[in-house]
């Protein structure tokens, strides 16, 4: 209590309070000045004086030696009692208790927990983590929470129920068991048609739309939205008022900063249930994932969005959007690339859109609108949440073009380019792998061409090859040799290669190498550009790990467009990164032991020296995992089951 006093005097201040064992006592604190504070120290010892139905009081007086005066008695109850341990049981009968798998990974269950008379807060969460999550009660009055499991198999509910003295329960629970993650509900290539390859249930009927071949992978069309009046259309797939997720790959050929821009949607009768696609922050667009509080048009709207801007650098640029909403958690969040972006918080009670599921617009106020200017590929649906590893799984690389160059048959394990030989290349043998490989001489030009292109050069891609030079020449014969690389018109739009003329003084290197533009070298109308070339190389300081002759050796050359950079590995270890933005693809065949180059005889040169085994290409950029898997096992996909 504060202490005033008129004429300034010191004061003695008294606390009158139950003891343990019954009676009273006192306790005092001398020397208070006026406009100080005194206080009980320790408090009342409460756990100590019986608990029930006895009325017990406290009091506090004050006194200068002269004058005095008093405060209460103020009165309470003490209850020491244990609080029983609350119950949970299942609401919605998705998580019972009865030894058999229910639910999934990621979908939510509703859960009621009750207590006993006195308990106004429930403090709950999974185990075997303590309890983190708070709701209050009424006299320990039942209320429902919803939880969504992350492990398959065993998990369980941990709750503590507190009363008004803040004394806690035992620890009650539940346990039960949850499925594995359950695959996509619908999923749209987008190659060529509208077919639903999950359910099969709910196919999208184009209008406007048209298809461009080769758009994200060689050999597979993308949807193409003209941002006036094109979109696809589906029956209901989402259910709006739980957890779920929807993800595409998705390419803008415009961008607007003053209005949203929909991508993915479903349609309310007013508002959309969900929107994945650009919004416009401060005038200018991000990608972004939100949903409305209500079906209204006019009710608040929540959304993830990216922290940096869109530019027109990300025109014309592969982007995968993953949107998440999370029930349990109250919770939207935004993954862009595979990386999580933003997370925001959602409305209070989620509401059911039961419109049409659409790609390539949106709706307001009823009316379709917010069209996207662009192409879509690969739209996923999930009716749970979806977590990192499912998100990672949708960027993963997949096989493009596999030689195992065991002889001059050419042929291709993906079964999509074989490759034609020429000038007679001869057998080899791999004595690292215990593999036949195949031998190339640069005098005799031996190469091969397979039927087509395996990736696109202006988006992400892997190449890889053991290689074994038979020399290592700073000189220009053997100087440049290509042991893989791809056509354009006039040069390789990509190119896995030893050089020797990049280092200073010139030492002899691995590379990959994009071209800025599809010119020759040696050109001379138009003339080569100025920076013709991006090589990653191997220069740690003033070590330069050099190749050596007769040695065969492991190269990964990764592009990752998202990163802006090449990336060369060396034995299954990253060894070197520059930064380079592709601009254009080279469409043309891919080439075993050389590099299209027209301003050369023949238009091809830098023709390989030595021995070439098991070479490999990918769409997408392969992961520091994937390439420790390709050097160890040949296979970057090896699981160790």
């Amino acid at each position: 209590m504060t202490v005033t006093d008129a004429e300034g005097d010191k004061s003695t201040v008294t606390f009158t309070y139950p003891k343990a064992g019954g009676g009273t006592t006192t306790s005092s604190v001398a020397n208070v000045t006026s406009g100080a504070s005194a206080q009980l120290v320790g408090g009342i010892p409460a756990a100590n004086i019986p608990s029930g139905t006895t009325v017990y009081s406290w009091s506090v007086s004050v006194t200068d030696g002269v004058k005095a005066s008093a405060a209460g008695p103020c009165y309470f109850r003490i209850d020491n009692t244990i609080p029983a341990p609350p119950t949970v049981t299942s609401a919605d009968g998705v998580y019972v208790d009865d030894d058999a798998l229910h639910g999934g990974v990621g979908k939510p269950g509703k859960f009621t927990i009750t207590g006993t008379k006195g308990i106004n807060k429930y403090v709950w969460g999974p185990g075997p983590a303590n309890p983190a999550n708070t709701v209050t009660t009424t006299d320990g009055a039942p209320v429902t929470v919803s939880y969504t499991p992350t492990v398959m198999g065993s998990n369980s509910i941990q709750v503590i129920g507190y009363n008004a003295a803040g004394t806690a329960s035992a620890m009650g629970g539940k346990s039960f068991l949850a499925n594995g993650p359950a695959a996509p509900t619908d999923v749209w290539a987008l190659d060529g048609d509208g077919s639903d390859s999950a359910s099969g249930a709910r196919p999208l009927t184009t209008t406007g739309v048209t298809w461009t071949p080769d758009g994200r992978s060689v050999g597979a069309s993308v949807a193409t939205f003209n941002g006036t009046s094109s979109a696809a259309t589906a029956a209901t797939s989402v259910v709006t008022d739980t957890s779920f997720a929807v993800s595409a790959w998705v390419r803008p050929r415009a961008i607007n900063g003053a209005n949203d821009t929909a991508i993915v949607s479903q349609d309310g009768t007013d508002a959309t249930g969900f929107t994945l696609g650009m919004r416009s922050v401060s005038g200018a667009a991000r990608w972004s994932f939100l949903i409305k509080d209500t079906s209204a048009q006019t009710s608040t709207t929540r959304a993830a969005y990216s922290a940096t801007a869109l530019t027109s650098a990300d025109v014309n640029r592969w982007v995968l959007l993953v949107g998440v909403y999370d029930i349990s958690a109250a919770q939207l969040r935004l993954y862009v690339n595979g990386t999580l972006a933003a997370t925001t918080t959602s409305g209070a009670t989620p509401w059911k859109a039961t419109g049409k599921f659409v790609v390539g617009r949106g709706m307001s106020s009823g009316v379709p609108g917010l069209w996207f200017n662009g192409d879509v590929s690969g739209v996923r649906v999930w009716d749970r949440v979806v977590y990192q590893s499912d998100v990672n799984d949708l960027g993963t690389a997949s096989l493009a073009g596999d030689w195992t160059l065991s002889d001059a048959g050419g042929s291709d394990n993906t079964t999509r380019h074989p490759v034609t030989f020429y000038n007679g290349p001869t057998p080899a043998f791999d004595e690292l792998n215990a593999t036949p490989a195949l031998g190339f001489d640069s005098a005799l030009k031996q190469f091969g061409l397979a039927s087509g292109p395996a990736v696109r050069t202006d988006t992400s891609y892997s190449v890889s090859a053991w290689v074994q030079p038979a020399v290592v020449s700073t000189t220009s014969a053997n100087g440049y040799m290509t042991a893989v690389s791809q056509d354009g018109t006039q040069t390789s739009g990509l190119q896995l290669q030893f050089r020797w003329d990049i280092g200073t003084p010139d030492t002899a290197q691995w590379c990959i190498t994009g071209r800025s533009t599809d010119v020759s070298s040696h050109s001379v109308s138009p003339p080569p550009p100025a920076t013709p070339m991006a090589c990653a190389r191997i220069l740690n300081g003033t070590t330069v790990l050099t190749p050596a002759a007769n040695t065969w050796t492991h190269l990964v050359g990764v592009y990752d467009a998202n990163a802006g950079a090449l990336k060369l590995y060396i034995n299954g270890a990253l060894q070197a990164t520059t930064p380079y933005t592709a601009t254009w693809n080279a469409a043309g065949q891919v080439m075993i032991g050389g590099r299209r180059d027209t301003g050369t005889t023949g238009g091809r040169g830098d023709y390989w020296h030595g021995a070439l085994d098991s070479v490999k290409l990918f769409n997408g950029s392969l992961t520091d995992a994937q390439i420790t898997n390709l050097y160890q096992f040949g296979d970057a996909f090896y699981q160790n089951n």
